[in-house]
C-alpha cells in the first residue's frame, strides 16, 4: 500500500517485508527507510498537518506513530489482530484503522484534558 503526504511532497511505500519507505515525490530519491517491523507493513497515514506518520502492521505493532522530522518511533500500540488502512481524521486527533474483524480508533485527549489531569496530580502531590 502506498500514500501521498497531505502536500504531495513524499510518498510512502508499505512492504509485507517489514518495513515501510518513503520518498521525494518531486525527485523520486529515497529519504528514509522506517524498519525493525516482526512483521509487514500494511497500510500509512499522515496527520493533517504533516507532523506524524501512523503505520500499521500486525499483534504487538499493530500501530505505530512515527514523527516526520526526525523519523523517531514516538508510540506503539498493539492488537490481537493485523491492521490495515491506517487514516488521521482531519483535525488528527483520532486514528482509525480497519482489522478483517473490526473497525479501531484511538483518540488522542485534548490540550484540556490533558491540562486537567496534570492539574488533577499537582494537587494530590501536594497532599
Amino acid at each position: 500500500a502506498s500514500t501521498f503526504s497531505p502536500d504531495g511532497k513524499s510518498l510512502v511505500i508499505a512492504s509485507s517485508m517489514g518495513y515501510a519507505k518513503i520518498f521525494d515525490a518531486a525527485t523520486y530519491q529515497e529519504m528514509t527507510t522506517l524498519s525493525g517491523f516482526m512483521f509487514g507493513v500494511h497500510s500509512a497515514g499522515y496527520s493533517p498537518e504533516q507532523q506524524r506518520l501512523a503505520l500499521s502492521s500486525t499483534a504487538f505493532e499493530a500501530l505505530t506513530l512515527w514523527d516526520v522530522h526526525n523519523y523517531e518511533r514516538l508510540l506503539t500500540l498493539s492488537l490481537t489482530a493485523s491492521l490495515g488502512n491506517t487514516k488521521f481524521s482531519p483535525d488528527g486527533n483520532v486514528i482509525a484503522g480497519g482489522s478483517d474483524t473490526a473497525l479501531r480508533f484511538w483518540r488522542a485527549p485534548s490540550w484540556a484534558e490533558i491540562e486537567q489531569a496534570e492539574a488533577a496530580v499537582r494537587a494530590g502531590a501536594g497532599r
